[in-house]
């Protein structure tokens, strides 16, 4: 039985709103036993805080278990590659999350600055961060989305733009995390123990979502009714093994 990786923004919701047919698809999921979860780059809000929104739309299936975020694979990175370093954040609730039980998180002469998005930062914030930067902190993205999905079927700008903006600033390269990164999948996959060849990833946007199953060998499916549309495959010459416009047309995937 194959597992359902499913970005979140964009895919499953955009915005305040849940995206048609998702809660008849979930709901099916959870009726016939077949295992999914969500694999999102998303690193601004807590897995309860995850979970509650989905609640809201009457998801009562989904746990805090059930999400992976950019903030978790940022922080079981640094687990994995430098356990005692000492690390700065700029970002929301999600991101110091992840990181409050197993770093020190300090204010000044940080190993690390890891970034995520945070809708409240201002002049000062970025400003900070870049002293940091220039004092030796080695920069870390959680995730480099340009753009995210907002409210009446907009975007906002992403923590990519974030990223590049401290790069230019710094004159430094970030560590990129999230997907489309094979880091991250690795870690998502070895968090959530599955297998390559036992997932199916679905997500609205060729650049994270499916260039990130592409990269661990992850079959991919392309939701048509997000960032990304048709029109972009072979402009980005990134080719997802199968198209949809409508979530409940996965059902045929899973069943073929």
């Amino acid at each position: 039985m194959k597992t359902l990786l499913f970005d979140l923004d964009g895919t499953i919701i955009h915005g305040n709103e849940l995206k048609p047919n998702a809660k008849k698809l979930l709901d099916y999921l959870d009726k016939n036993n077949i295992p999914f979860y969500f694999v999102t780059n998303n690193a601004r809000r807590t897995l309860q805080e995850s979970s509650d929104k989905l609640l809201g739309y009457d998801l009562k299936m989904v746990k805090p278990k059930h999400f992976f975020t950019s903030a978790m694979a940022s922080a079981l990175y640094l687990k994995k590659h430098d356990p005692k370093a000492k690390v700065a954040l700029l970002g929301e609730g999600g991101l110091y999350e992840a990181f409050e039980n197993d770093f020190k998180i300090i204010d000044t002469k940080a190993d690390y600055l890891v970034v995520g998005l945070d809708i409240f930062a201002n002049y000062d914030d970025y400003s900070n961060a870049l002293s940091l930067i220039c004092d030796g902190a080695k920069l870390i993205g959680t995730n480099m989305d340009r753009k995210v999905p907002a409210a009446n079927q907009s975007f906002t700008i992403g923590n990519g733009g974030v990223i590049k903006m401290l790069e230019y600033s710094s004159n430094q390269q970030a560590i990129e995390l999230g997907k489309p990164s094979k880091a991250y999948m690795e870690l998502a996959l070895h968090h959530l123990n599955v297998k390559p060849e036992d997932a199916i990833i679905v997500g609205d946007n060729l650049e994270t979502d499916i260039l990130a199953g592409k990269n661990v060998g992850i079959t991919s499916v392309l939701y048509t009714q997000g960032v990304s549309k048709v029109s972009d495959i072979d402009k980005l010459d990134i080719h997802p093994d199968y198209v949809i416009d409508d979530l409940w047309n996965l059902i045929k995937i899973i069943k073929a």
